[in-house]
């Protein structure tokens, strides 16, 4: 099964209309999250989906939204 190691978070700022976005690395306690285990390749694809899907979703709130996003 494919792993992935990285992914993307992004924060959308509406009242500036300005925008970062920045790369890490999956950590366990992450994992934990969805109850995964973080191996030496990376984390389970759709582990790791779902955990962007969860922040992602927790994370929009009115002018400020954080959108996070699976690197290869």
């Amino acid at each position: 099964m494919n792993k992935v190691r990285e992914y993307s978070a992004s924060v959308y700022y509406g009242s500036t209309g300005s925008s970062s976005s920045y790369t890490y690395k999956f950590t366990q306690a992450q994992a934990n999250e969805v109850g995964a285990i973080l191996e030496s390749g990376g984390l389970n694809i759709k582990s790791a989906q779902r955990l962007c899907d969860k922040w992602t979703k927790r994370g929009n709130h009115g002018d400020i939204r954080y959108t996070y996003r699976l690197i290869g």
